[in-house]
């Protein structure tokens, strides 16, 4: 049966034939409407990649379940495209990976901080307040250990007087890259 069906499409003069559920995953990122998620039809998600694309109805037939592709040129120019734009897609997958990573390693500092502190703990804020540096901050880097530093700072700030605050906000040596 698949080989009558590829027979006909070949005589009707299609090089290519993709259902709707595989066509749109694929190549999903070229139309800023399918991206990053479409919700409605696929054969209308389809729809929107081709036009965005400028592709001519004459080189396309959407059919029930299947997108029928006239020429190799317009598989080729969808191709191209896809990869043009597979590079802001790991961009994206990177900055949420970067996202969950550096949400991890404050939950783990805050865990610490928890440990340290149990609930109803009296201790001695202000500037020499024991609040402890991550068990593991020689392991952090870059934007994590800058992150990780400067939120320490915040919570001693915070927990300061406001007279102390002011004193240490006017010196500026202490809270100059607190990120809030």
């Amino acid at each position: 049966m698949n080989l009558v069906e590829t027979v006909r499409v070949r005589r009707a003069g299609f090089c290519n034939r993709q259902l709707y559920t595989r066509f749109l995953p694929r190549y999903k990122m070229i139309s800023p409407k399918t991206w990053p998620k479409w919700e409605g039809d696929p054969r209308e998600g389809c729809r929107h990649i081709l036009d965005h694309l400028k592709i001519g109805p004459e080189e396309y037939r959407l059919g029930k379940t299947k997108v029928f592709i006239r020429n190799a040129s317009t598989l080729t120019a969808l191709e191209v495209a896809r990869d043009h734009m597979m590079h802001e897609v790991a961009f994206v997958i990177q900055r949420r990976w970067r996202a969950l990573h550096t949400k991890g390693i404050v939950a783990r500092y805050v865990n610490e901080l928890v440990r340290a502190f149990p609930k109803g703990t009296k201790c001695n804020f202000g500037f020499d307040a024991p609040i402890p540096w991550p068990s593991q901050m020689d392991k952090y880097e870059g934007y994590s250990k800058k992150l990780m530093t400067q939120w320490r700072q915040a919570c001693q700030l915070l927990s300061m007087t406001p007279a102390c605050q002011s004193f240490f906000a006017s010196e500026g040596a202490y809270v100059q890259h607190i990120w809030w």
